[in-house]
């Protein structure tokens, strides 16, 4: 049985009459069936992308199939390929044998997705699942996408979830202290948390359509969980006074702080927040006075030693640290 690229009649066409025509001999009809899909410039798909990066092959027939320069090098659905893809170029051994590099594939995937989506509106919905779903072979999205693209996937999130929905990870959910400051952030916000993979979660936060994530975020990652009291701190009103007689002599005069609140932040950080004009929270980690010197040695180093004791009741070490956070 002879066949000189018969399966393919529109090829002959294409061919010029320099180029190099093969006769292929001696295999049965159906096993070149078989054969023939793994070289694509013999058989091409009906629906695909092209890019920059390669070629995402959409036909079912292509499933979980590697190609490079459109000849089959492996089956690569046991590693989570969908879809068929098609790579210009890939590392060569020694033997110039192609080399099937995970993180190399990985990378080449989530290149050809990220830019096949700007070019088929269409495969949104399929893209915005294997995100959701944490798919491993688009964990290097975030390398590629484009600022069009990242509104593309916050608006999908919102059409697909709501407009209150607001992503957190597993394991921010897994973690008690995250999940209470999410409940609280759920109840005063009125949003729904959704768990989505580190991968969307990172597309999410650069979305400017979803810009009060950033803000809600930055509330989960501060919020307080109390206020100082004097029954914790016996002094806290001299401290308070005093800062406030600092602000005045050293920043304005007809500066006044209505409310100086401490405020013990659960992520332990050390900072000021102004709430308005005048009225800021401040670490209660600010009213330690061993912290500050173990942190900050306001002191010069001495209550590392035996005069610790001496200088604690006259040392104005906290009100100097508040008031750097207050005017920094």
């Amino acid at each position: 049985f002879n066949l000189k690229f018969q399966v393919e009649k529109q090829l002959e066409e294409q061919l010029e009459k320099s180029a190099t025509c093969t006769t292929i001999s001696n295999i049965d009809p159906e096993e070149w069936k078989i054969f023939v899909k793994d070289f694509l410039f013999l058989s091409c798909p009906k629906d695909s992308v092209d890019t920059d990066a390669g070629t995402l092959i959409l036909d079912p027939e292509y499933q979980h199939k590697l190609y490079v320069k459109s000849f089959f090098i492996a089956d690569l659905k046991s590693d989570g390929l969908q879809l068929g893809i098609n790579l210009k170029n890939m590392t060569l051994d020694r033997d110039r044998r192609a080399v099937v590099d995970k993180y190399e594939i990985d990378r080449k995937v989530s290149e050809i997705w990220t830019k096949s989506v700007l070019a088929r509106r269409d495969l949104l919905p399929t893209y915005f699942d294997l995100l959701m779903e944490d798919h491993p072979m688009l964990k290097h999205v975030g390398m590629y996408i484009t600022t069009e693209g990242v509104e593309l996937i916050s608006n999908q999130f919102q059409n697909v979830l709501g407009t209150n929905a607001f992503p957190v990870t597993g394991k921010s959910m897994n973690n008690e202290t995250d999940l209470e400051l999410i409940q609280k952030i759920e109840k005063s916000f009125n949003l729904k948390p959704v768990i989505v993979s580190e991968t969307m979660l990172d597309i999410l936060e650069r979305s400017k359509t979803l810009s009060k994530m950033k803000e809600i975020k930055s509330q989960l990652e501060e919020k307080a969980t109390g206020r100082a009291t004097e029954a914790e701190f016996p002094d806290i009103e001299k401290i308070r006074n005093r800062v406030s007689e600092l602000v005045q002599l050293g920043v304005d005069s007809t500066f006044n702080l209505n409310k100086l609140e401490f405020i013990k932040f659960s992520d332990g950080k050390i900072l000021a927040r102004m709430t308005n004009a005048k009225d800021f929270q401040i670490s209660a980690k600010l009213l330690d006075l061993k912290f500050i010197h173990e942190n900050f040695d306001r002191c010069g180093g001495l209550h590392s030693r035996d005069t610790f004791k001496l200088k604690v009741e006259n040392c104005s070490c906290r009100e100097l640290k508040i008031l750097g956070e207050i005017i920094r």
